[in-house]
């Protein structure tokens, strides 16, 4: 569970920065490094999604599967959330 966590949540948040910028060169990326996240993050001007980078990296290195799940699965939500946005995911 803990692989496929963290590869949902890149992929998400590779996604969402490539909408974002409008640059669909993010979506082909497959870098599943916290650092690299957050680095393109506030290279975009996105820093609001850095905490987010940090809280599932922070999980992933306590070796919380359930924890990682649930925070890979809301995040998208919480995003749209506080950025009074929309977003749509299938699993």
């Amino acid at each position: 569970m803990l692989d496929f966590s963290g590869e949902f949540f890149f992929t998400f948040i590779y996604q969402y920065i490539a909408f974002k910028t409008r640059n669909s060169k993010y979506l082909n990326l497959l870098d599943d490094n916290y650092e690299s996240a957050a680095k393109l993050a506030q290279k975009a001007k996105l820093d609001y999604l850095i905490p987010y980078i940090e809280n599932i990296k922070y999980s992933e290195d306590k070796g919380s599967c359930y924890a990682i799940w649930n925070k890979a699965r809301e995040t998208p939500r919480m995003i749209a959330q506080c950025n009074n946005e929309r977003i749509a995911y299938n699993i």
